[in-house]
């Protein structure tokens, strides 16, 4: 079901939590900040989390593909969200996505798509995570500004596309960009 914008996200008692997207949401793995903070805000609920970040992921799975290919390892992810009947899924791609530049958001949103419906098949709970910006220290800005541009880019299709669709956005993106003239922490 699509979220109601009026009521603040929340886990419920007994939700099973998947974690997918590609490098940030795999080195997450090392930490849990995140299954900790969600955990502490809701103590009592018995939540349970899985990450399935895959470094270089694409909502294609291509990355996954390791194991014979993108459709396998397509088949693959379905088969561990079968497995694990997620009722909250955390999508996190994009950044991968912002390397071909404005004409391979359309693109990048197709596969998104195909992605969100078959996740669909087991919640509705599907929060998109938008990349973080680049990093803008001085010394590297020139170099890296086309690739800022990109993921902005991506990161304004990913909340559109959600709004679109009823399904929630954290834009990290616009939450850690520090803005012209400052220097940033991010990746």
């Amino acid at each position: 079901p699509a979220h109601d914008p009026g009521v603040p996200f929340q886990l419920v008692n007994g939700d099973t939590v998947v974690f997918i997207g590609s490098e940030f949401t795999e080195q997450r793995i090392r930490h849990n900040h995140l299954e900790t903070a969600l955990t502490a805000r809701w103590p009592d609920r018995g939540l349970r989390f899985y990450n399935l970040g895959w470094s270089g992921d694409t909502p294609a799975a291509a990355s996954r593909g390791y194991f014979g290919g993108a459709a396998e390892g397509y088949r693959r992810l379905m088969d561990e969200l079968n497995r694990i009947k997620p009722s909250v899924v955390f999508l996190e791609y994009g950044a991968i996505a912002a390397y071909d530049g404005p004409e391979g958001v359309q693109p990048f949103l197709a596969r998104l798509d195909k992605l969100v419906t078959d996740i669909r098949r087991h919640t509705g709970r599907i929060v998109i995570i938008t990349p973080p910006p680049v990093e803008t220290k001085p010394r590297i800005r020139e170099a890296i500004a086309s690739l800022r541009s990109n993921r902005a880019a991506v990161a304004k299709a990913l909340v559109g596309y959600a709004d679109d669709r009823g399904l929630r956005a954290v834009d990290l993106f616009r939450a850690g960009f520090p803005g012209e003239g400052k220097t940033g922490y991010t990746h």
